[in-house]
């Protein structure tokens, strides 16, 4: 005979509401409490924590897809319409609400009908732990081992948090802060610091913080190695496969492999920035530690003076194998699209300093930006100037995930 459970309490029905608000928000959910639920085990095994606690809110709002055989604004087809157009696509109550033709107090009706069943189907799923989810923590007896731990202040945490923002930087200038960060310890520790850079600027789209971290980190535990005074040489020198290495030289007290290269900040950071760290022997005891840098995923730069849109398309990016850079202004978008080469741009037409329009001129008569596919993003419809123009496609507002995922397919920026 199956356990007697009471049914899902108050505070269960607040955390799925809280992980439903926050589909596209992995660090939220690499920490939420439901995420290490047993229960989850079942969906795709390779994947963390907070993208089976995702998979299984996607399933479980599919599971009231009433198929195309009902009509959209029907009263059976609009819980699941408002769940999905609200939590998926990312639209606000109001625009849902609009979209299938009720009021906005009808729009809430029907998103929390739909959040009932979803708590109903995945309170089945998960209820063999639901007597141990009597706060927003989770004990420890309940995590798995086999995770990583992922909770608030952990090591997985805090390398989670620092991934939540990528930007466009040039290598040379995190060296030279990393650099500058260990530089009295250098000193205490009577170990002299020789660098070699490129001239030339290596641009990553990547976490800034996260790669200064791991700079900062490896940097610190080679120049805390020595026992004697000594010297650290650092080479960076850029490869024809789009790749950079930088070469560690230094002379290491003994034969055994320096402990702190399976340290889990290190090793953490190293897995989050897809960067390889390798030692190899040079003669006697001089050593090299060898890291290679990718420059990273193909990226897509957004152009819009809408901060919540970026934020919007940041949110439907989450997951996908493509590097997002942001430009806020007009200006700021004809630069970084110069400097970062991106592999595809879309572009808003209504901004103040410059409209849309302009800025799809200049980037085709531009040399360095003429190649890269654009797609104009605007409540604007009007596809024939935008191809006149040189657009290779156009995304209408309001702008939802699909959309968002069927852009960046038509850009071959991802091919799922």
């Amino acid at each position: 005979m199956e356990p007697n459970f009471p049914g899902p309490n108050e505070n269960f029905i607040e955390q799925l509401r809280r992980a439903l608000e926050h589909m596209y928000d992995l660090p939220y959910l690499q920490r939420h409490p439901l995420a290490f639920s047993k229960g989850l085990e079942t969906y795709a095994p390779g994947e963390t924590p907070g993208q089976r606690l995702r998979r299984a809110l996607m399933d479980a709002i599919e599971t009231l897809n009433p198929g195309p055989g009902v009509f959209f604004r029907s009263p059976q087809a609009r819980p699941y319409q408002m769940l999905h157009m609200h939590c998926v696509d990312g639209m606000s109550i109001a625009d849902a609400a609009k979209e299938l033709g009720i009021s906005e107090r009808q729009a809430y009706r029907d998103l929390r009908q739909g959040e009932e069943s979803i708590i109903s189907i995945l309170y089945n799923i998960l209820k063999p732990e639901l007597t141990d989810l009597t706060n927003n923590e989770i004990s420890d007896s309940k995590q798995d081992s086999s995770l990583p731990d992922n909770r608030p202040g952990s090591v997985q945490d805090e390398i989670a948090r620092l991934h939540t923002i990528r930007q466009q930087v040039d290598l040379r200038d995190l060296l030279q802060r990393a650099l500058k960060a260990v530089e009295k310890l250098a000193e205490i520790q009577s170990v002299k610091l020789i660098t070699k850079m490129e001239p030339e600027a290596f641009w990553l789209t990547i976490s800034a913080a996260g790669a200064q971290q791991l700079l900062v980190s490896l940097l610190s535990r080679l120049i805390q190695s020595f026992s004697l005074p000594g010297v650290l040489s650092l080479d960076f020198s850029r490869q024809q496969n789009g790749t950079a290495n930088l070469v560690f030289t230094y002379i290491y007290p003994g034969d055994e492999t320096p402990s702190f290269l399976s340290d889990a900040v290190i090793s953490g950071l190293l897995t989050r920035l897809n960067w390889d760290l390798r030692l190899y022997p040079v003669d006697g005891n001089t050593q090299q530690i060898i890291l290679t840098i990718k420059q990273g995923n193909k990226s897509i730069l957004v152009i819009d003076d809408n901060e919540g849109l970026l934020d919007l398309f940041a949110r439907f990016m989450t997951g996908v194998d493509c590097q997002m850079i942001s430009a806020r202004s007009a200006s700021e978008g004809l630069a970084l699209a110069g400097i970062a080469h991106p592999s595809a741009i879309i572009l808003d037409v209504m901004m103040p300093d410059m409209d849309g329009w302009e800025i799809l001129q200049r980037l085709r008569s531009n040399p360095q930006t003429s190649h890269i596919p654009i797609g104009i993003c605007s409540v604007v419809d009007d596809p024939g100037l935008a191809y006149s123009l040189g657009a290779s496609m156009l995304i209408t507002k309001p702008v939802t995930r699909e959309k968002v995922l069927s852009a960046l397919r038509h850009l071959g920026l991802v091919h799922n």
